[in-house]
């Protein structure tokens, strides 16, 4: 059989076929007289072999061995393949199952694809809400970046105190903050930033006190380097002063001793 009969006759294509005599699963066929290739029925069955194994999901290293293996039947060494296979299925499958549990939460918060999943329940807006773009796109950045940035712990106190203010109810507070933040001109008063930062500490001190969170703890030179990068570029003057404001209102508020 020539080489596109043989790939015909198993169900492959030829490019399949080339691809595993390239990697040796495969071997090399005689050839005819005009430098074809001369496939047996020997050839067919292999081929057929190597199919029917990766349907099930073994890679093409683990196959070469296996038919290797097989070339000698053992039927413990079949099963010590089998069941190395089935682990590797089940580890896939509770993996499968948690991208769909993040689509789904994706999907129930409309929010972006790409948004961390820790992250999707404590976004405070989302994709059908009449919020300008740009600020749905700087809530989305900040989010990757905290995702980033933030360990383990820091990621939970940080994230429990978001869904707080979602369960007590107070999320529309935040919007219209952060709403006055986003539309705050650049020339606005000391009065106004002062006002404004001091709303947004008072409305955050009580979880900040139950939690036990302290945002004016320093982080990393480089996470304070790539945070100072996003800052320049994704948010205004008005919008890093108040944040300036916020921290050292903090600072007052929990006592930190000035350095």
């Amino acid at each position: 059989m020539r080489s596109g009969e043989l790939a015909k006759a198993a169900g492959v294509t030829v490019r399949a076929l080339r691809h595993y005599r390239s990697i040796g699963l495969m071997p090399e066929p005689p050839r005819t007289e005009s430098d074809y290739c001369d496939y047996r029925m020997s050839d067919l069955f292999r081929l057929l072999r190597i199919k029917n194994l990766v349907a099930l999901g073994f890679s093409l290293e683990r196959i070469k061995a296996m038919l290797e293996d097989m070339d000698n039947p053992n039927l413990a060494k079949d099963f010590e393949y089998l069941n190395a296979l089935d682990q590797e299925l089940v580890i896939q499958i509770e993996q499968l199952e948690e991208k769909r549990r993040t689509i789904a939460l994706l999907k129930k918060e409309q929010v972006f694809a790409d948004t961390p999943f820790e992250c999707a329940e404590i976004a405070l807006y989302h994709l059908d809400q009449n919020i300008p773009s740009d600020l749905l796109e700087l809530e989305r950045d900040a989010l990757l970046v905290c995702a980033h940035l933030l360990d383990k712990d820091e990621k939970e106190k940080a994230f429990s105190a978001l869904r707080s203010i979602k369960a007590e109810g107070q999320i529309d507070k935040y919007r219209d903050i952060d709403l006055e933040i986003y539309n705050m001109p650049e020339d606005a008063s000391e009065s106004k930033r002062d006002e404004l930062a001091q709303r947004i500490v008072d409305l955050m001190m009580p979880i900040v006190t139950e939690l036990g969170i302290d945002p004016t703890e320093p982080i990393s030179p480089e996470d304070e380097a790539l945070l100072d990068h996003f800052k320049q570029e994704s948010m205004s003057g008005v919008q890093n002063d108040i944040t300036r404001r916020v921290v050292d209102i903090f600072k007052v508020r929990l006592g930190v001793p000035e350095k």
